[in-house]
């Protein structure tokens, strides 16, 4: 199953609240706001080298050293008090994808986003003499266009094509991954699920719900493509970690071969 199918859940998942950061309802929107402005600053670059501009070499636009030779630039034209609500916003995304990556196994475009934005708010932080401390500096409601007035005819000869669009790329993975499920699932499809984690079989399924065993089995089918798993066994493990199960189910960790063949492990209690 693809990690990107669990970050909506993770990034959601309850936490203590803050008025000072964004809304928890708002922070799947806000990391997809942030992934679509950097989308869009590469996309300025680019637009820039379709001028006759040349390009630089720096090929890992995510690190600290060149994100404070952006930061001299992007000051130029952005109000200090806007750069620093910027960088709050930028901070606290990157401190909840890296709790989210923490617990399911991302990969590599995840990490290059949270750097880039850790970067980009410890630059800023840095050439503006303070100390960035989430709660103590307001958050702002990001437009998911980058600032027209920043200089990208400055950025474009600092930068290699191969940085820009590795970067580009490892945004649209971030922002597709940000995008909540436009399925709900029946009560019936839930009650199915929560079976199978009781210890119930297909056939047992089957017939509790009127089903042939053929049916019972193409239905599952069916619900587990609606989840974007392979097999009963990630489909249930996918509904534990969605909190969709009983809390007395333990269900058996997919990676375990023995799983695939004892399926669930019903709680003792």
């Amino acid at each position: 199953m693809s990690w990107a199918s669990h970050i909506p859940a993770l990034i959601e998942s309850p936490a203590p609240m803050d008025t000072s950061t964004p809304s928890q309802a708002n922070d799947l929107e806000l990391i997809r706001c942030c992934a679509m402005r950097i989308e869009g600053v590469a996309a300025a670059i680019e637009s820039v080298w379709e001028v006759g501009v040349r390009h630089g070499e720096h090929r890992e636009p995510w690190t600290l050293d060149f994100q404070m030779l952006a930061a001299g630039i992007y000051l130029e034209t952005v109000p200090a008090s806007y750069a620093l609500r910027v960088a709050a916003t930028f901070r606290y995304c990157a401190d909840k994808m890296s709790v989210a990556g923490s617990q399911v196994l991302v990969d590599e475009s995840w990490w290059i986003v949270i750097r880039y934005l850790t970067a980009v708010s410890d630059s800023i932080s840095r050439l503006l003499g303070t100390e960035m401390q989430i709660g103590q500096v307001e958050t702002v409601a990001l437009s998911p266009s980058p600032p027209a007035v920043i200089r990208y005819d400055k950025l474009a000869p600092l930068l290699h094509p191969e940085g820009v669009f590795i970067q580009q790329q490892a945004a649209v993975r971030v922002g597709e991954s940000c995008r909540r499920p436009h399925f709900v699932l029946e009560s019936e499809e839930l009650a199915w699920i929560a079976a199978l984690a009781a210890g119930s079989t297909v056939i047992d399924l089957g017939v509790a719900n009127g089903y042939s065993t053929r049916s019972m089995y193409r239905r599952l089918a069916s619900l587990w493509r609606k989840l974007g798993v392979d097999d009963r066994v990630h489909g249930v493990a996918h509904a534990a970690r969605m909190g969709w199960l009983p809390a007395s189910v333990h269900v058996c960790d997919p990676t375990d071969s023995l799983s695939h063949n004892t399926n669930l492990i019903p709680s003792e209690d």
